[in-house]
């Protein structure tokens, strides 16, 4: 079964040694020019996006063209959000499709190896060990294809900021890092980021699995001793928090009531950020001082907990730093990725291959001038090259109008001479009147750094819209897990209880 991979393995190991060797034989570490003659110094897309940012009309009529699309394909275009002339380059593509074979791999091995421990050590509870598995399974092979695509979105979030020379969603300490360092970790972003897919299936797996599974358990054996009754009089210490939340929410009122001065307009969205009735605002934070601490104590302990179950969550994030502001450079697997963006910007800017592409054009035409294969035999061996070096001034303007004389074309293509626009394929641009398309609304990409997924509005009955928040999906995974182990906490007492009266 492994004689295939084996093989194929040391067939690739064998052929990437022997272009190692022939490069150190030859010392000859690049193509030389007459190699990167066959190859295209610019793409289709390269040119699709130079030609969006010069003619933005053409952008707003595909979007309106995805009205007139089937709905599946329009709702795939949301999905996606395309830009005209954006293509996802060879690395990510492939940094895509393994990761996702990880996290199937993953996913399966863990579901099997925890179905074989279930049926070996709990017989009788097989049947809530499987309804966990399964949840489990679903919640690690969404989160991960959730993932993996927040990470392609955002990569063509940065990059697109890239192209217009906006680099200000980069740390400051990994803006000024010599050239060696950005290459070195572009280097180490695919082999990380396949890595961070298997690891973070594998605790998604785990962090889900377990408290869910405890928590049927909990339910099945205080059931079985008729002692469920008992867990919840236990869920009277929620009153703290829930006390808690309600005096935030008054203290909300409070404030938008008395203490916040009324819009200058009717039609501003929000009030003006200006206090009314200061005297009576400092002596209601003076006094609501306790309040606000037991506040406190419930937020820190909510904080403590989400950070820890939105850690595992987010841990093949690469696109963002998992430690606070300051601390970003000591996130390896961000500063892998920001190395990576930055040398592929480098290397393939689509302004810079398409302007490369026509100064070799143009190139290419001036050498194809000065060749002997010329319509008329007595240019044949005009060549700069054989020309007298102290060519004198009234000869060259001799052979200017000799030319000029016997080639009527040229002279409308005389600088000092205002070229006639005629209807040929030429293209002739007014700098005055070029306008530059912004990338980020033009593709619907959001400019909040903090978003981890996309959110929606949704209108009924023409009147009532209900706007579904941007990270829901990751709150809804942390509240079961949160809610899991509030089950625990309370459970756990009665089943100690439980075991010591069965010894």
């Amino acid at each position: 079964m492994e004689l295939p991979i084996v093989l194929f393995s040391l067939l690739v190991v064998i052929k990437f040694v022997w272009k190692v060797a022939k490069c150190l034989k030859q010392k000859k570490y690049s193509r030389s020019r007459s190699e990167e003659v066959g190859k295209k110094l610019c793409r289709k897309s390269d040119l699709l996006h130079v030609k969006a940012l010069f003619h933005p009309r053409s952008c707003t009529e595909a979007e309106k063209a995805e009205k007139t699309m089937p709905c599946c394909t329009s709702w795939f275009r949301k999905f996606v959000k395309p830009f005209p002339g954006f293509k996802f380059p060879i690395g990510m593509l492939i940094t895509t499709f393994v990761s996702c074979i990880f996290i199937y791999w993953t996913t399966i091995l863990l579901a099997t190896g925890s179905d074989v421990i279930s049926h070996q050590n709990f017989p009788q509870y097989i049947g809530l060990l499987t309804a966990a598995n399964i949840f489990a399974c679903l919640i690690t092979v969404l989160c991960g294809l959730r993932n993996v695509y927040l990470v392609l979105m955002n990569y063509k979030r940065d990059m697109l900021c890239l192209y217009k020379g906006d680099k200000s969603f980069i740390p400051a300490v990994l803006r000024n890092c010599p050239p060696n360092i950005y290459m070195a970790q572009g280097m180490r972003f695919i082999g990380n980021s396949i890595v961070g897919s298997f690891w973070g299936s594998t605790f998604v797996y785990f962090v889900v699995y377990v408290p869910v599974a405890l928590m049927l358990l909990t339910f099945r054996v205080l059931d079985d001793s008729d002692k469920l009754h008992l867990l919840w009089p236990r869920f009277e210490w929620l009153i703290y928090p829930a006390c808690s939340i309600l005096i935030f929410k008054v203290q909300m009122m409070l404030v938008t009531r008395f203490f916040v001065q009324p819009k200058l307009e009717e039609s501003d969205e929000y009030e003006p950020l200006a206090v009314n009735n200061r005297t009576v605002y400092d002596i209601f934070s003076f006094f609501m001082l306790f309040l606000n601490a037991s506040i406190g104590l419930v937020q820190y302990v909510k904080r403590i907990l989400f950070s820890a179950v939105l850690a595992v969550f987010l841990i093949p994030r690469m696109d963002r730093s998992l430690y606070m502001r300051g601390y970003e450079a000591m996130d390896k697997c961000y500063t892998n990725y920001i190395g990576m963006i930055l040398v592929d910007v480098a290397h393939n800017h689509p302004v810079m291959r398409v302007f490369c592409h026509l100064i070799s054009d143009a190139m290419v035409t001036t050498r194809n001038r000065a060749t002997p294969t010329t319509e008329n035999p007595l240019y044949a061996d005009i060549r700069p090259e054989h020309q007298d070096k102290k060519l004198s001034i009234a000869k060259r303007k001799w052979l200017l109008a000799f030319t000029l004389v016997r080639n009527p074309d040229l002279q409308e293509l005389r600088v000092h001479r205002k070229p006639k626009i005629k209807d040929d394929n030429s293209v002739y641009v007014n700098v005055n009147e070029m306008a530059v398309m912004d990338a980020e609304n033009s593709s619907g990409i959001s400019d909040n750094m903090v978003m981890d997924t996309w959110g929606c509005v949704c209108r009924c009955c023409k009147n009532y819209k209900c706007t579904i928040p941007p990270n829901i999906t990751t709150n809804i995974m942390a509240g079961i897990v949160f809610f899991s182990l509030v089950i625990l906490f309370f459970g756990f007492p009665l089943l100690l209880d439980i075991i010591l009266s069965s010894i």
